[in-house]
């Protein structure tokens, strides 16, 4: 009904188009052209995409109406008028063509087989060997469980799952189904019906493969094969764009909501963790595990507490709510090597809730299951390049993101990550208590949810307040700290509470330690700082920025002699970068220009250099060069930062950010955004 809507809209608008263009009313041109778009994209966003012939019909249809929108920028003159309304009309007509073209793939046949139910068989370790046999006479009645291969997973820790190949040797490629055992009491967390019927609809979008049959404790369906991803292959930059490409597909689908009558889907997040919390046990039998319980967990009534005030915290961004994948493990993730695709799997909590929780909770997962370790989650500098993959893919598959910048865009999605982060952890505490009173799988659940919660504890104050840190006004004391905070967050995880804490008392320090009005030096412009010095000191500058014109990007074959030169110099770009991301790259407070100010530098700022020239920050009085703060807060000469900035703005979008953190380079004194190759 959907698509018969958005299809009749697109039909109408069109005709308005064409009435238009036959009476000469080019007047209205424009504006009935922007109709037309946004009929268009309100069309392309429920288009299936996942396959490329689907995505070429969406870019067939998008690229036909941008055409439309182009011709009718501007109203034509007498001699053109007849050249444009031909055009129009055809651009009219290609509209409806491809229109027509993608509203068959919502009508294509699938190959997704019909779901057998077997209510009767049940499958367990006593009768093993038989039901399996039971099952593979419905699902694959010329398979004999004698001939075939049995391959046991191990690494879940909600269900028991077995792979069955026919055939000794498992390969690529081969006709492979999985049953699924499942875990004691998971009912109670987990709806099958509405898992069931999500990865029938996931199975018709192109997400997972098809479900074979369900019986009394389990369900049966395809294998996607693959490398399951592990931490090293997560943290690989083209593993991570695939990874973003398919949340962001995934959060593109139009899916009802679950019970066909609300409006508007509900987010499932806060009303999933105050049913995990009723389920949860308020005791355990044994001594030791009530010790422990108690000792490190909280009572009901104050977990209550921490998930009303979490969601006063969150609800407020008024993030999109989008279907959800809502369990981002890294071991959910498989990696296509041939099709250089990246698949999920495991659906059982699909379901819609704020875009953000899905990337969260992947970045949380990063610390893993079976031994966790919280220090691997990524910092900013990993998160925002991400960020901006997912972004732009997004972008992609709903044809525009607003008219807000991207890079404005990307730091407003790792605020909300940030914060949506603590709720991955606050539910996935709350899901493992409910696990430690009723699984039987071999996997100390309690430790899990202590784990879980005490890192939601631990950084519940820092990241909440270091968001509202990233708003503070320009040359603000806040904005002073917040670099510094934004480092501590982000970097070695055993030192965040000290350097957090000495943030906060370098800020206390300078605001007490201010000078009256008359003593404070009235910041320069940038020409103004450029003008000073003797003639031979400017003529050196100026011969120096025209020596600093910025390389072009560094071809693919050169990239191994670039780091071998980076690795053996004793003053490579590696070991800048390094000591730039050991100190943060900042010293002292920043003044409103983004000049460093004045003031004792500490001990490590003898070790910080530029990272375009490389000079170390001792000799910078000597070359006649100052130390600028750039937008992101890394430091560089002045020099350098000059010369980056009188790049033409047709090379801007040929490079990328700051060397350290990608950041696109600004300055207190000039707001243009400047990008650096690094």
């Amino acid at each position: 009904e959907e698509v018969v809507a958005r299809t009749e809209a697109i039909t109408s608008e069109i005709y308005k188009m064409l009435e238009a263009a036959r009476s000469g009313s080019h007047e209205n041109f424009s504006e009935q052209s922007g109709r037309v778009r946004q009929a268009v994209l309100r069309m392309t966003a429920i288009a299936p995409r996942t396959q490329a012939h689907q995505r070429q019909a969406v870019d067939a249809l998008l690229t036909a109406a941008d055409t439309l929108s182009a011709e009718c920028r501007s109203p034509p003159s007498p001699s053109e008028l007849s050249r444009r309304t031909q055009q129009v009309i055809q651009c009219c007509f290609d509209i409806a063509k491809a229109a027509k073209a993608l509203v068959t793939l919502f009508h294509a046949p699938s190959n997704q087989p019909n779901v057998l139910h077997l209510p009767q068989l049940s499958i367990t370790e006593e009768n093993w060997s038989a039901g399996l046999q039971s099952l593979l006479d419905h699902v694959r009645p010329t398979w004999q469980l004698a001939n075939c291969g049995q391959r046991l997973f191990t690494e879940g820790i909600t269900n028991k799952l077995v792979a069955l190949h026919y055939g000794e040797r498992f390969q690529f490629g081969d006709d492979v189904i999985l049953i699924r055992i499942y875990g004691e009491k998971t009912e109670l967390i987990i709806d099958r019906q509405a898992e069931v019927r999500n990865m029938r609809l996931l199975h018709s979008h192109g997400f997972c493969k098809p479900v074979y049959a369900t019986f009394a404790n389990g369900l049966c369906y395809g294998y996607v094969h693959g490398d399951v991803a592990d931490e090293e292959l997560v943290r690989e930059p083209t593993f991570g764009r695939l990874v973003a490409r398919e949340l962001a597909s995934l959060h593109c689908l139009q899916v009802p909501s679950a019970d066909g009558e609300s409006a508007a889907p509900q987010p499932m997040v806060f009303a999933t963790m105050r049913r995990f919390l009723e389920l949860g046990p308020d005791e355990f039998p044994e001594p030791d595990r009530q010790a422990r319980f108690r000792a490190a967990l909280p009572d009901k009534a104050a977990l209550r507490a921490e998930v009303a005030d979490l969601e006063a915290h969150l609800v407020p961004l008024a993030c999109p709510v989008v279907f959800s994948h809502n369990d981002t493990l890294i071991k959910n993730f498989v990696y296509d090597r041939r099709e250089q695709r990246v698949f999920l799997i495991d659906f059982e909590y699909c379901a819609h809730n704020y875009l953000p929780f899905d990337l969260a909770n992947h970045f949380n997962e990063f610390a893993g299951v079976a031994t966790v370790d919280h220090s691997r989650y990524p910092s900013r500098e990993f998160q925002l390049p991400w960020l901006r993959n997912y972004l732009q893919y997004r972008d992609g598959f709903l044809g525009g993101g607003g008219a807000d910048s991207l890079d404005s865009r990307v730091e407003q999605l790792y605020r909300e990550v940030t914060k949506f982060s603590l709720a991955s952890h606050l539910l996935w505490a709350l899901w493992a208590l409910v696990q430690a009173r009723h699984s039987t799988i071999d996997f100390d659940f309690l430790d899990y949810a202590i784990s879980r919660y005490g890192e939601y504890k631990a950084k519940k104050a820092e990241r909440l307040a270091l968001l509202s840190l990233l708003f503070a006004p320009a040359g603000s004391h806040l904005a002073v700290a917040a670099p510094s905070i934004l480092q501590a967050s982000s970097g070695s995880r055993g030192s965040t509470r000290s350097s957090a804490a000495s943030a906060q008392i370098r800020l206390t320090s300078r605001s007490r330690q201010q000078q009256p009005a008359e003593q404070l030096q009235q910041p320069r412009t940038r020409s103004q700082r450029a003008s000073t010095g003797t003639p031979a000191t400017q003529q050196q500058r100026r011969s120096r920025q025209q020596s600093l014109k910025p390389p072009p990007p560094p071809s693919s074959d050169s990239g191994a002699n670039c780091r071998a030169e980076a690795a053996t110099s004793g003053r490579g770009r590696r070991r800048c970068h390094d000591n730039n991301a050991s100190t943060g790259g900042r010293v002292g407070a920043n003044d409103d220009n983004g000049e460093a100010s004045g003031g004792k530098r500490s001990r490590q700022s003898a070790s910080i250099c530029c990272p375009i020239c490389l000079d170390s920050l001792d000799t910078f009085e000597d070359s006649g060069k100052r130390l600028v703060s750039a937008y992101c807060g890394h430091l560089f000469c002045s020099l350098c930062l000059a010369a980056v900035e009188a790049r033409p703005a047709a090379d801007w979008a040929a490079h990328f950010g700051c060397p350290v953190c990608q950041v696109p380079l600004r300055t207190g004194a000039s707001h243009h955004p400047v990008y650096w190759t690094s």
